[in-house]
């Protein structure tokens, strides 16, 4: 029996070994800042001057942080990580600025066409009963 398990163990690890060195195709020309050689960013390699660090930072105020926009649909931690902090720092690499609408993922809303009664559930009915049905997280009545 320890054969077999030893046999088994000894199969994962070489096939998850050869599957680590498959590569994977990636077309080079979709990204426009990548280079095969590692460069060091010179803007982090100059020597800190301040001896405290700040009690704050507000970084609503750089010009690489986009402005405020309405979230419609989706997840508040997607909005807050992709339509914030990833276009900051998006921004600050290339020192383009936030304000301009090229320099900001484009939010598109999610609009459905499911209809879902108060139990939860997928109508799919083309014509609804009376009733209070959820559209697109409204409420919508029948009559």
């Amino acid at each position: 029996m320890n054969r077999s398990f030893l046999l088994a163990l000894l199969t994962c690890c070489a096939t998850v070994a050869h599957a680590q060195e498959t590569p994977v195709p990636v077309d080079r020309s979709v990204y426009r800042d990548y280079t095969p050689a590692p460069a060091a960013d010179s803007r982090l390699m100059t020597a800190a001057t301040a001896t405290t660090l700040p009690s704050h930072v507000n970084n609503a105020t750089a010009k690489w942080f986009p402005p405020i926009f309405n979230q419609t649909g989706g997840s508040c931690g997607v909005s807050s990580r992709v339509g914030y902090m990833m276009t900051y720092e998006w921004n600050a690499f290339r020192l383009s600025d936030a304000s301009l609408a090229a320099n900001r993922p484009v939010l598109i809303p999610r609009a459905s066409t499911a209809v879902y009664d108060l139990q939860g559930r997928r109508v799919t009915t083309p014509h609804l009963p009376r009733g209070i049905y959820i559209r697109n997280g409204h409420k919508w009545v029948v009559k």
